[in-house]
């Protein structure tokens, strides 16, 4: 991993020399950690292991009381077993850290990437290359297809002049509606039941016809005035679809490689921690082990190697607390990997004119949704004719 190197050795304690040689021989960031991992357990590494998972907190938990318990049934312990004990509690510190290390490659592999630590960085530029690449290629046809859909239905003058033209035969006919309610008022009771009844069934019918078509018109006009900008800009975009939409169809070579450092970094930091956990696993330790053999006697007092052991168990609640956090950790890195940020998010026009792609998709939804909308307009024929039958059935005019 890019830049792993530095941060690893500014971080580890310096570890035992028998397993340090490999860093220092630079075999990699985490390469030292594994060969370290297979010498220190029973249970050989094999990053792309499947079946690996990570314990829960309770069993560590259990682990360690397991060897106090062995403890608590002496007052005094035999200095061997205490070493044994030492290197017992090691060995699990170790092979938790190892869980951790073992579901984050197989949490890597499941993302596309290599089991190899070292092919990340590459691997993950060319994945955020590629997401890139058809995130900026959709967004374009979409930008495409809004423009062209504004544009062939005349853009904000022709849904203008549709409104405008509505309203003129509303009106028209709303008057004569209105018309033929005050004859009715002044004549129904001359009328035969029968067309008394068509006409009390059939006006209300016109009303609504008439009332649908004056909401859809205002829900129209109000939707010009408020997004006049963003229309008349679709336009521009349409008219300049080549120089606007450049942007999306450029790699930006400086953001991409960044997005991809910041996104490693979320693995490459856990793997830090838990590399650094290990090595101050054996150099706490070696430390435990060299107190000791320092002490006067074979038999040593439990409350004694309770004491050496202290720092051994608060090393381990680090690494349960480590692991807890790789589930967090592994959906930042999801997230950030899905997420395309290095997509241009806004369209640059004449001067000082500037609209976000989303919403400019949002107002040519809108708009196809407004044009529509004066589709209602076509049943004004329909309440005309209505209104025709109704004088010819009853010999009135208005």
């Amino acid at each position: 991993m890019t830049g792993g190197r530095g941060r690893l050795r500014s971080r580890v304690p310096t570890p035992d020399p028998s397993w340090l040689e490999p860093l220092l021989r630079g075999k990699g960031t985490k390469s030292w950690y594994l060969a370290y991992l297979a010498e220190s357990s029973s249970t050989p590494v094999n990053p792309s292991s499947k079946s690996l998972c990570i314990l829960h907190p309770s069993t560590v938990l259990s682990l360690s009381l397991h060897a106090n318990r062995q403890m608590s049934a002496v007052a005094t312990i035999d200095l061997r077993r205490a070493l044994d004990i030492v290197e017992q509690t090691k060995a699990q510190n170790i092979d938790l850290a190892k869980n951790i290390y073992n579901a984050t490659v197989q949490f890597m592999e499941a993302q596309g990437l290599t089991a190899r630590e070292e092919l990340w960085y590459n691997k993950m530029e060319e994945l955020v290359n590629r997401m890139h690449f058809f995130e900026s290629l959709t967004k374009s046809r979409q930008l495409l297809g809004a423009v062209e859909q504004v544009h062939n239905r005349g853009g904000f003058t022709g849904l203008h002049e549709k409104v405008t033209a509505a309203i003129a035969v509303q009106s028209e006919i709303s008057g004569t509606f209105h018309s033929l309610l005050d004859v009715c008022q002044a004549r129904v009771q001359e009328l035969p039941p029968s067309q008394r009844q068509m006409l009390y069934d059939t006006l209300p019918v016109i009303h609504r016809i008439l009332n649908r078509a004056k909401n859809a018109e205002m829900n129209v006009l109000r939707f010009l005035k408020v997004y006049r900008a963003a229309i008349l800009f679709l336009n521009y975009v349409h008219d300049n679809f080549e120089a606007v939409s450049r942007p999306l169809r450029l790699t930006p070579f400086e953001d991409i490689p960044r997005m991809t450092r910041q996104n490693l970094d979320i693995i490459g930091t856990l793997l830090d921690e838990a590399a650094s956990l290990v090595a101050e696993t054996a150099e706490e330790a070696k430390c435990a082990v060299a107190n000791l053999r320092s002490l006067r006697g074979r038999q040593l007092e439990q409350h004694v190697v309770d004491q050496k052991l202290t720092g051994l168990l608060g090393i381990r609640n680090k690494i349960i607390e480590l692991q807890e956090s790789t589930t967090n950790r592994f959906q930042s890195f999801s997230d950030a990997l899905g997420s395309s940020n290095a997509v241009p998010t806004t369209l640059h026009g004449p001067v000082g004119v500037t609209f976000r792609i989303d919403a400019l998709l949002k107002v040519a939804s809108q708009y196809s949704h407004a044009y529509c909308l004066l589709e209602a307009t076509h049943k004004f024929q329909e309440a005309q004719s209505m209104i025709k039958l109704l004088l010819q059935a009853t010999s009135w005019s208005v």
